[in-house]
């Protein structure tokens, strides 16, 4: 399926990748789902705007690992340099 708000990659095993616009007002952002038949659609990755980082830190990107609601990484994409 292909449409506005969604993208999908079938895969030979019967899976498929799903990139979906969620277009939240305070956090806009794209996400990566794997979907799997007769179970709940997982969050792979993202990138979203984040207002509450720092000016022109705003675009973040984040990670998951199997079996966990909280991201493996989450970080600004636009890293600062360190002193």
């Amino acid at each position: 399926m292909n449409d506005n708000n969604h993208l999908t990659l079938g895969f030979p095993d019967g899976h498929l990748l799903i990139a979906r616009l969620e277009d939240d007002p305070d956090y806009p952002r794209i996400a990566v789902y794997l979907h799997r038949v007769s179970e709940c659609d997982e969050l792979l990755c993202m990138a979203e705007y984040n207002p509450e980082k720092a000016k022109d830190q705003e675009l973040c990107i984040g990670a998951y690992t199997a079996g966990s609601d909280d991201p493996a990484y989450y970080e600004s994409y636009k890293k600062t340099e360190e002193v």
